[in-house]
């Protein structure tokens, strides 16, 4: 926990964070803005390493937490990360995770869907169903009318709340919402 809270203080640190603009805005409870570069002016984001949908009893973990410009954050999708991974075995090292946790970490990151009971019981049938909120890059490919460059728009898109939304995502016309209606999630 120690390591990973000195990173963020750091990252923060580089990130210009501890500005006197930036301190009244978290005294506000707003979040610190970024500075300059590329993500000037967006806000940071705190988010977990290991994804809480599959571990919820992370959620609390501090040594779970990365801190991010927005942009970055949201644009990292779903996707178990080599990071994620690392920290999994730090975890398990500490009496945190198991062997059995660890084990489905690296099917999730390798099948790129949930296998968490908690994440699939969300699921609106029993059938089989992409979560478009969830998945990674390559299995929003793999459906029907869909290629790389609008599996990365629906991936920009997330948060979606139903199928209705997709027709806010560009390259998706109501012929592939139709196909899409019965094999996605959200």
């Amino acid at each position: 926990m120690k390591e990973t809270i000195l990173r963020n203080f750091e990252l923060c640190e580089r990130g210009a964070v501890f500005t006197p603009e930036n301190i009244t805005r978290m005294k506000q409870g707003r979040s610190p803005l970024v500075p300059s570069g590329t993500y000037a002016g967006q806000n940071y984001d705190v988010d977990h390493i290991i994804p809480v949908r599959e571990f919820p009893d992370l959620g609390r973990e501090l040594a779970n937490l990365i801190y991010l410009p927005a942009h970055v954050n949201r644009s990292k999708g779903a996707d178990i990360k080599q990071r994620a991974l690392d920290l999994s075995t730090k975890l398990a090292a500490a009496g945190i995770l198991t062997p059995d946790d660890i084990k489905r970490l690296h099917q999730v990151r390798q099948w790129g869907e949930s296998t968490s009971p908690v994440a699939q019981s969300n699921l609106p049938s029993s059938s089989r169903t992409v979560n478009l909120n969830t998945a990674s890059a390559s299995s929003i490919e793999a459906l029907p009318g869909i290629g790389p460059k609008t599996a990365a728009k629906i991936i920009a898109a997330r948060p979606l709340k139903g199928i209705a939304d997709l027709d806010k995502v560009p390259g998706i016309g109501a012929k592939a919402i139709e196909a899409l209606r019965d094999i996605v999630s959200f």
